[in-house]
């Protein structure tokens, strides 16, 4: 059995002393997505389309100041998909918590949100909800899991057809793949974030912390106070991914069994072994100078 992957008790900044620090469960599960063929041609599609769409912003630049230009484009969309998909998050979430469509003008805007993307995504949402008709039990829910040390943020406890779900929202800036078929969630992801929530042990009836760092994992504090003012995480039978696109939105039913809970197990081992067991296997250059044997002592793990 995996045994608990715990940051410890480190202090770091937004964080009180004694707290426990728990890595996200997003964090865990980027050592396993990684960057795979989807994003690698996501990027060059992005770079050539844009290159061939602008042509006249990039015609008159050096050739330096033209390919460092291209070259940025995949971020400059990928910010535009992040922070556009944040917005329709926030505008869910004010919209099962008042019953309301909120206006995209009153919540706060990340800075590279693009508002007629969110009003179609949202539109797509709301077609939805009027035919599934949830009724909502949490939205934005933080867990946490001591006992294996990860926390995270749910999108939503809700019940549709009678069955308990836990709920989460991914949104896709094109309807259609290659062969024009509708887009679907990718199950090796979302299953593996969904029963992670699903099997944390506590749930916040607090405000949660985060312990925002650049370029170091997201990690959420705990103490023990907030500890003891948790409640169990709420029943649910089984996920449920709700895939938003600006054409249309399904919602795909996901199994939260023993499968996906050990392939999140070893997805927990395998940032473990990037973000900690690897640092301890390697040994310094072998010193092979004046002909003699090195004098070489292999890495060893820390007790």
């Amino acid at each position: 059995m995996t045994s608990p992957l715990h940051h410890g008790t480190t202090l770091v900044d937004g964080a009180e002393p004694g707290d426990s620090l728990l890595y996200s469960v997003t964090s865990i599960l980027g050592a396993v997505n990684g960057a795979g063929d989807g994003l690698v041609w996501w990027g060059r599609y992005g770079t050539a389309a844009m290159a061939y769409d602008l042509q006249v912003q990039w015609a008159t630049m050096d050739r330096a100041a033209a390919v460092k230009w291209m070259a940025q484009a995949h971020q400059r969309d990928a910010d535009r998909v992040r922070d556009t998909g944040s917005l329709v998050h926030a505008a869910i979430e004010q919209w099962v918590l008042t019953g309301n469509r909120p206006a995209l003008d009153d919540l706060p805007h990340p800075e590279h949100a693009d508002d007629q993307l969110a009003a179609a995504y949202l539109d797509q949402f709301d077609s939805w909800v009027q035919l599934a008709q949830p009724d909502y039990q949490a939205a934005e829910l933080v867990v946490y899991s001591p006992s294996r040390g990860y926390a995270g943020t749910l999108d939503a406890i809700a019940t549709v057809g009678g069955v308990p779900w836990l709920i989460d929202y991914k949104t896709h800036l094109e309807p259609y793949d290659r062969q024009g078929r509708p887009r679907r969630p990718y199950p090796e992801q979302v299953a593996l974030q969904l029963v992670a929530y699903q099997r944390a042990e506590w749930a916040a009836l607090f405000r949660a912390r985060r312990v925002e760092q650049h370029y170091s994992p997201r990690l959420y504090a705990l103490s023990a106070q907030e500890r003891q003012h948790a409640m169990p995480v709420p029943h649910v039978e089984a996920g449920l991914c709700v895939y938003i696109t600006p054409e249309h939105c399904h919602a795909y039913p996901i199994v939260l069994d023993d499968r996906a809970w050990h392939g999140f197990l070893h997805a927990v081992d395998v940032y473990r072994w990037v973000h900690h067991d690897a640092k301890a296997v390697m040994g310094p250059p072998l010193d092979l100078g004046g002909g003699a044997r090195a004098d070489h002592q292999p890495a060893t793990a820390p007790a």
